[in-house]
């Protein structure tokens, strides 16, 4: 995945990250983000990548960045960050020129989502920030993500996504899509698809 065009502006992809616990969505977004930073490494570039946690349980392999400070946003490679609902808002307003990841963000996200979210999701490509929503199921992402999506990987889920039918682009073809993934996951746990949104 090509995040840099000739002109150094990031392509500010949406990409949502659905499956239930054990189907290896964490490897895999573990696996691209490493990747996307070495491909922006072997081009001489620098590539800032913020995993965004509800608690210190996961990505601990990565460093904690509390943000506290425009300063604090400074650093090549992969950090994380521990959700906070009255500082992480306001923060991420300085978040420019990298990728965000929002892991299991039903625990610090409503379906109502907040305005300065929305804000980083409409203005994510003068901000040269790539975004990651990553959930259980179709009903722990807010349904604001799926309006701006440009990709999603599909895991297993049996969560029910007629309950995001008035937000889903051709949402009987990402019903029959997510049908299938559920059907090949029988036989292979970790399998899943990437659809893009220009496919549907």
């Amino acid at each position: 995945m090509n995040l840099q065009t000739a002109n150094n502006a990031r392509a500010a992809k949406c990409t949502i990250v659905l499956g239930f616990n054990g189907t290896g969505k964490t490897t895999y977004l573990r696996n691209t983000l490493m990747a996307l930073w070495a491909q922006a490494h072997n081009r001489g570039e620098r590539l800032k990548i913020l995993v965004v946690t509800p608690d210190d349980a996961e990505w601990t392999m990565f460093e904690e960045n509390r943000l506290l400070t425009p300063d604090d946003f400074l650093w090549d490679g992969i950090m994380r960050h521990i959700w906070n609902d009255q500082h992480t808002p306001d923060i991420l307003e300085y978040f420019k020129n990298g990728i965000i990841v929002f892991d299991d963000c039903r625990c610090y996200f409503k379906d109502n989502l907040d305005p300065r979210i929305t804000e980083l999701l409409i203005r994510r490509r003068q901000r040269a920030v790539d975004v990651f929503a990553v959930g259980h199921g179709f009903t722990t992402v807010p349904p604001k993500f799926f309006t701006y999506y440009s990709d999603a990987v599909l895991f297993k889920t049996v969560d029910n996504i007629d309950r995001r039918k008035d937000c889903i682009t051709n949402f009987d073809y990402f019903k029959r899509k997510q049908a299938e993934v559920n059907e090949r996951s029988k036989r292979d746990t970790y399998y899943h698809i990437r659809i893009k949104n220009t496919d549907i």
